[in-house]
């Protein structure tokens, strides 16, 4: 099991001061992706280098993330700001908005879709709209045959399957049903010939079950026991449909604590969002994966931050 990755207060203001002069030259994230002049992006891939423990070679591959509120993590900033981003109409005139980050590493642009679970992620006229999103991004921002990192689950896991094995379903069927709505999607990118790599939910919230009547932004189900064994049942599920479709799924749950143990809160933001602290640690799963194609550059000294 891997030890949690070193990343020191000297980084974690380097990522901080990265992210106010970002805003204070090119203002906040909309639509389109912003360009960075030369002295910033080379900020943002010396940050990437300190991760990775090496300069990679350049031009570096960029991976699209879409996902919930955890695709945040791959902006590279230590918190969740979300800002307006590219939007369509639905219903009413009702404007929805697809939330676009300010991006500190140039191997990631990252496109909130609301709170999407993987339940309805594929399926029209969801709560959070989320198939009409991903079909606006694929028309406008996602050119085709791109490399796309799918981020969804860990709502399904907190809080839909939890109430549904709580309510009489057995846990493996509970995900298999979640799992087998889910698929449509990579397998439906995968056919029109998109790179896809399906991420692992990255942790269990940390926690006891909220009260039904509690107004909370994170509301968990169930006891933290059963969230652990629904995930790791989920993430089992997951990669094997992914390998029967020759999709790639990749994650760290497991990596840095064991499944019959909450990992530790300096992992996380709020107990829920991963930290920075975990960007090398997911880097190198990418890369071992085949998700991101990074190499160091010629001779670039290999540190030992990224662990």
């Amino acid at each position: 099991m891997d030890a949690l990755p070193v990343v020191s207060a000297a980084q974690f203001h380097q990522i901080a001061t990265l992210e106010a002069d970002i805003l204070a030259r090119l203002g906040k994230p909309a639509a389109r992706a912003q360009q960075f002049p030369a002295d910033l992006e080379e900020r943002r891939l010396e940050l990437l280098a300190q991760h990775l423990g090496f300069r990679p070679q350049t031009p570096v591959p960029l991976l699209r993330v879409l996902g919930d509120s955890h695709a945040a993590f791959f902006s590279g900033a230590e918190g969740l700001k979300f800002y307006s981003g590219r939007w369509l109409f639905t219903g009413f005139l009702r404007r929805r908005y697809v939330s676009a980050f300010t991006e500190l590493l140039p191997v990631f642009r990252v496109f909130h879709t609301g709170a999407s679970t993987a339940w309805s992620a594929d399926t029209y006229r969801s709560a959070s709209r989320t198939r009409e999103k991903l079909d606006v991004l694929f028309h406008k921002d996602i050119p085709p045959r791109a490399a796309v990192l799918l981020v969804y689950g860990e709502i399904d896991c907190r809080w839909h399957i939890p109430k549904a094995v709580l309510g009489g379903k057995d846990i493996p069927s509970a995900v298999g049903a979640t799992v087998a709505r889910f698929m449509t999607l990579p397998q439906r990118l995968a056919r029109a010939g998109y790179d896809v790599t399906v991420w692992q939910p990255s942790g269990v919230t940390v926690g006891d079950p909220t009260p039904p009547e509690a107004n909370h932004p994170l509301p968990t189900s169930g006891s933290q026991q059963l969230r652990l064994d629904i995930t790791r049942e989920y993430c089992a599920q997951l990669t094997a449909a992914c390998q029967r479709e020759n999709i790639r799924c990749t994650g760290i749950v497991g990596k840095y604590h064991s499944w019959n143990e909450p990992a530790a809160a300096e992992c996380f933001l709020d107990y829920c969002h991963l930290s920075q602290r975990m960007m090398p640690l997911v880097l190198r799963t990418l890369i071992e994966s085949g998700a991101l194609k990074l190499q160091p550059a010629s001779g670039s000294a290999v540190c030992p931050l990224a662990g």
